[in-house]
């Protein structure tokens, strides 16, 4: 014969067994998740600085069609470079690229014309120049 309450006892074992594996699944998840929002952030991070340094190097192009790139600048913390612009006359390449915290963006512009107005052929992201 068993005690008053056994079965209780053991029901009770049981389901406090469950909840916290459940639970240690449900915090290995978030943990998960928030990886994934930092990664995010990162990439996003890396994307506007290689974006800022190409709308830069735009600038001082349009400013200064004698204007060769070659420089690092500083965009709220993070850095990106422009790379030496090719090409001549008014047919050049912008290429620039930022690292934040292991993630790379890389942008390469084709610029057909550059005054009066500024004309670009093309602007994308690069996997590599």
């Amino acid at each position: 014969m068993r005690p008053p309450g056994y079965i209780a006892l053991v029901s009770l074992t049981i389901i406090s067994a469950i909840m916290v594996v459940v639970a240690a699944g449900l915090l290995v998840r978030a943990a998960g998740g928030g990886k994934i929002v930092v990664a995010s952030d990162t990439r996003d991070r890396a994307a506007s600085a290689a974006q800022a340094c190409a709308e830069m190097a735009l600038i001082r192009l349009k400013d200064n069609d004698l204007y060769s790139g070659n420089e690092i600048l500083d965009v709220n913390g993070d850095t990106c470079a422009i790379l030496p612009i090719t090409g001549s006359g008014s047919s050049r390449t912008v290429q620039t690229t930022s690292t934040v915290s292991g993630y790379s963006r890389k942008i390469r512009i084709q610029i057909t014309t550059i005054n009066p107005t500024m004309q670009i052929g093309s602007w994308e992201d690069v996997a590599d120049f």
